[in-house]
């Protein structure tokens, strides 16, 4: 038995001896799907303790094994997880409280791998708003779940919707006090990639050279998605006829990438 299934057996038994303990016997039996790719972004809020402690700490509990059922792929599983997490937070700290928008964003983002979009749509924004509201405008969470939620557009050929979510979420990020450059440079190159995909390339170029100059400063910042969206930037400069530039710059992205 892995790492991960120990600590998932680990969470459903504790969480199952808490619920027998305030007399709650639910079945806590799910099954597993097929594996796809996760496009959460994690917000960077965490859940505190307040209103009846037993049922936080359920709530609490039912998160975390969310998070080990989608670090192995098991997106039904944790889905269902994240709702049962959902009521009880609900329950516990009121519809609108950040942390309710803390388990929405976590349950939109499976409902989405799930194919249940239109779902994924509403917990997304309903999750920003009470963001919005419980934490201000400018808080690191609403552009996180705006972020989410453009890439989700994005992927159902919404690329005007994601741009306007994506502008909003990138000075929020630009300007946090515990700015994260992870997110933001997939946000710049996802707004880059919106651009391109638009034919609006005097738009996506200085956002594609940014990306490049965050990666060049700090090269653990070239993950996966950022290297395929950067691999899209010589072809578009190339329709631009401008040809050398491409070739420099295929020489520049691929002396970037890991050995």
């Amino acid at each position: 038995m892995g790492r991960l299934e120990q600590l998932r057996g680990w969470h459903a038994g504790l969480i199952a001896l808490i619920s027998v303990g305030r007399g709650d016997q639910q079945n806590f039996r799910a099954t597993a799907i097929t594996p796809k790719q996760s496009l959460l972004m994690r917000p960077r809020c965490r859940m505190q303790n307040g209103g009846n402690p037993a049922q936080a700490a359920v709530a609490r509990i039912q998160l975390h094994l969310g998070r080990l059922c989608m670090l192995q792929h098991r997106h039904a599983e944790a889905r269902l997880a994240f709702k049962r997490s959902l009521a009880v937070v609900e329950n516990t700290f009121g519809p609108e409280n950040f942390q309710t928008a803390f388990i929405l964003l976590n349950l939109a983002g499976t409902s989405h791998l799930l194919g249940h979009q239109t779902e994924a749509e509403l917990l997304y924004r309903r999750a920003i708003t009470i963001f919005q509201k419980t934490l201000g405008p400018r808080d690191v969470n609403v552009a996180f779940a705006k972020g989410s939620l453009a890439k989700m557009l994005m992927l159902q050929g919404r690329n005007t919707e994601a741009e306007a979510l994506f502008e909003t979420a990138i000075p929020i990020l630009e300007n946090s006090a515990d700015r994260d450059e992870r997110y933001l440079v997939s946000a710049l190159a996802n707004l880059a990639e919106a651009y391109r995909t638009d034919g609006r390339y005097g738009k996506a170029e200085p956002l594609y050279r940014r990306v490049l100059n965050m990666v060049s400063e700090k090269p653990a910042l070239m993950t996966d998605e950022i290297s395929l969206d950067l691999s899209r930037f010589p072809p578009m400069l190339r329709k631009m006829k401008r040809k050398a530039e491409a070739r420099e710059l295929d020489v520049q992205i691929r002396s970037l990438l890991p050995n």
